[in-house]
């Protein structure tokens, strides 16, 4: 996940990078719809950006995380 968010940093310092971000965040959204939402890809792209929103702070909080709440929200999202 840290090398994730670094890609991001890297990509808006570098607009070069956008690409390769762009094309693994489809390839993850993709892979997800195909297991869990075949027919909501727009459900499978909000997962991938909760599941980024839920572990960016991790690291910037020396690991501590929820894990109630990261349980919790896809089974909103994927009823």
């Amino acid at each position: 996940m840290e090398l994730e968010d670094e890609l991001y940093l890297a990509a808006l310092r570098d607009p070069a990078l956008c690409p390769v971000v762009t094309a693994q965040y489809q390839e993850l959204s993709d892979a997800l719809a195909e297991r869990i939402a075949p027919s909501r890809p727009v459900t499978a792209r909000a997962l991938v950006a909760l599941v980024d929103g839920i572990s960016l702070p991790v690291p910037l909080t020396g690991g501590a995380d929820d894990a109630g709440y990261a349980r919790e929200m896809p089974v909103r999202l994927i009823p």
